[in-house]
């Protein structure tokens, strides 16, 4: 290789064949890279073929071996594939470049057709796996012409020339230099997408609109576009083979389809995206692409792009997301005007009906849980009203219901039940003594505060109860409003706490 390069003649690739032996050498990829660039020899041209019975045994080997050979750069191929040391797992657990396919496939089968079969089928499964094929032993035109049409990518035989000298091989590549093709030669369009049946076909049984385009990183050129597609778009955005998108697509879009493209050429192969043409009539037009890499050719990229007119679908979608919009601003409304409705609208507190339904809620789910229940008189609010009018009793059962709000914001239920008569009920108050220390807090609380502007000082009287099994919010008001009365009668300013057949104790 290195005498042909001095020659003046193209380097090819050189396969060579490693056993076991080799593969188990630790130094294996030292001594070829030793070698291949004593003789300024690319890694990349000399290959390496590795039949199918070298993996039988301490694949982790094999694996690690032919690792490090790729990361030297040198190229590993699967030689023999289909032999009688066949093994599909060799496939999924080692990185090869390329698949050989075993010459023996070529020979005669004794049921008809089947070997054409599993050689269309190994093809395929390669090209699943993104692995280059060779086949070996191609001795006919036939052969070329079927493995061509399978999509092989390269064939090995006799057909095209017998082993050689190596004097007779450069004479060969001398005389035919000028046939081998060039990374540099420029990219036809023209010649390399003609015309040709089966192309029409495709092109023409896809119902969907269907183009394919090279993209150099910034422009897009057609290859070919079908009717489909000309149904869907129109004549008017083609020229030159060039898309023309500076009128129907913002900015914005412009940038998704790019980074979409972009998407599938990385990956090698699909992505899809949305975007949106707006026309100089004012028609907007939505469209679903999808894009499938096809090859590369220099440093051009060929992709495959279906088209769909998604409008319908994106309209309905925005109706509905505005109807869910709307939905969730009535539900909003409701839901605030569901909690005014149980609000008292003085105070802001639960009103009586509201307060009644959450204790009882309550009550139901816990029947043996002891709860307390306070009701709450405000001492001489009727003098308030009468000293200094309505406008500043209102303030005052305010400020009131803000004050107990502001002691109670455990889970507690305060309510006012209308005029200056409040209720609070306490969840899991399993003791009269912790009841009426509350209760005492509470009464020690609002004594320090003076209300309004006029600053009025205020009292309370308590009416107080401890919930039983089956217990409802009718009984508690009973009982507490029982025991309210006797500390109103005693005197006011005080707490009492009801007895069934006791008058009430005093605190």
């Amino acid at each position: 290789m290195e005498h042909l390069a001095q020659s003046g003649l193209p380097p090819l690739p050189l396969s060579v064949n490693v056993s076991r032996v080799h593969l188990y050498n630790p130094h294996l990829s030292e001594i070829l890279c030793e070698i291949t660039d004593r003789h300024h020899v690319p890694h990349a041209l000399f290959n390496l073929e590795v039949t199918e019975s070298v993996y039988t045994e301490h694949l982790a080997v094999i694996q690690e071996s032919i690792s490090t050979l790729h990361q030297h750069g040198f190229l590993v191929m699967m030689d023999d594939f289909g032999s009688e040391y066949s093994s599909l797992n060799v496939l999924k657990d080692v990185e090869f470049d390329v698949l050989k396919i075993d010459m023996r496939f070529f020979e005669d089968s004794a049921i008809k057709g089947r070997k054409e079969n599993i050689i269309a089928s190994v093809i395929r499964m390669a090209k699943w796996l993104r692995l280059p094929t060779i086949a070996e032993g191609v001795e006919t035109k036939k052969q070329v012409d079927f493995l061509r049409d399978l999509g092989c990518e390269y064939v090995q035989g006799y057909y095209f020339a017998k082993p050689m000298p190596v004097c007779e091989y450069e004479a060969l590549l001398a005389s035919d230099i000028k046939q081998l093709p060039r990374e540099t030669s420029p990219f036809s369009v023209n010649e390399l997408w003609k015309s040709n049946d089966q192309i029409e076909l495709m092109f023409s049984v896809v119902p969907q609109p269907m183009v394919l385009f090279e993209f150099n990183g910034n422009q897009f050129e057609l290859l070919r576009v079908n009717q489909k597609y000309f149904d869907l778009f129109g004549y008017d955005n083609f020229s030159s083979n060039s898309l023309h998108w500076e009128s129907i697509l913002s900015p914005k879009y412009k940038e998704v389809i790019s980074s979409s493209v972009q998407t599938a050429i990385g990956r090698r192969g699909e992505s899809a995206c949305d975007y949106l043409r707006e026309y100089q009539d004012g028609t907007r037009r939505w469209i679903h692409v999808h894009y499938r890499y096809v090859n590369q050719i220099g440093g051009r990229h060929i992709l495959l792009g279906t088209f769909s007119d998604i409008t319908s679908e994106v309209q309905t979608k925005e109706t509905l997301a505005c109807c869910q919009e709307r939905l969730a601003q009535l539900e909003a409304a409701c839901s605030e005007a569901l909690t005014l409705s149980r609000r008292d609208s003085l105070t802001e507190v639960y009103n009586r009906t509201a307060a009644e339904e959450l204790v009882n809620e309550y009550l139901h789910a816990h029947p043996a849980e002891p709860s307390g229940f306070l009701m709450l008189d405000l001492d001489n609010f009727k003098r308030i009203n009468d000293t200094y009018g309505h406008i500043c009793g209102d303030a005052v059962l305010k400020e009131t219901s803000q004050l107990l709000r502001a002691f109670f914001k455990n889970g507690e239920v305060v309510g006012r039940l209308g005029g200056d008569e409040f209720v609070v009920f306490l969840p899991d108050v399993r003791s009269e003594q912790l009841l009426l220390s509350k209760a005492q807090a509470l009464s020690r609380a609002l004594s320090q505060h003076e209300l309004t502007d006029r600053k009025i000082g205020i009292t309370i009287t308590i009416g107080a109860c401890i919930s039983d099994k089956d217990c409802s919010f009718a009984d508690l008001y009973s009982r507490a409003d029982k025991a309210l009365y006797k500390a109103t009668r005693a005197g006011k300013t005080q707490t009492r706490l009801y007895h069934e057949n006791e008058e009430g104790a005093h605190l």
